[in-house]
């Protein structure tokens, strides 16, 4: 039983991510992901999927959320939606008729949603793939010139 992620598509690479020291980098959209301005939104995508080797179908679920300031104080000042969504579709603003998996007022708080089916595949084939789509909207507060990372966690559990 194997669950991974890929972060360039759903045809991409995918590696495993089984903690905070090996988690994937997401690409937010640009220009804003390096210089964010209150009320600003940007999005990126996460795709995951059970490995060919996986036998079992499986739910998953978003676990926990965590937010580090590398400079100053904006864990606070950053709220998110991560909503599950069409392996083919945008991840934009349009990504808010998905299935919603988590949400935070910031980015140390955390709000399960609904969980996600996941199938495994047949013979040498990896399961569908999922996509996730988070979304960072920045706050009035948000502080100039700082520097914020978040990490989400996400469980698979096999459903025979």
């Amino acid at each position: 039983f194997d669950l991974e992620g890929a972060t360039n598509g759903a045809n991409g690479t995918y590696t495993d991510h089984v903690d905070a020291a090996g988690a994937a980098t997401l690409s937010f959209t640009t220009p804003l992901a390096g210089n964010m301005s209150p009320t600003d939104v940007v999005y990126a995508p996460f795709w995951v999927r059970l490995d060919s080797a996986t036998t079992n179908d499986a739910t998953l679920v978003a676990s926990s959320a965590s937010g580090e300031d590398t400079t100053g104080a904006n864990t606070a000042q950053l709220s998110y939606t991560v909503y599950a969504i069409a392996p083919g579709a945008t991840c934009d603003a349009t990504a808010s008729g998905g299935t919603l998996v988590a949400s935070g007022a910031n980015l140390d708080a955390f709000t399960a949603g609904s969980s996600v089916a996941l199938t495994a595949g047949a013979g040498t084939d990896p399961g569908t793939p999922v996509q996730l789509c988070f979304a960072v909207t920045a706050a009035a507060g948000l502080e100039q010139g700082h520097e914020t990372t978040a990490t989400w966690s996400f469980t698979a559990t096999s459903t025979p």
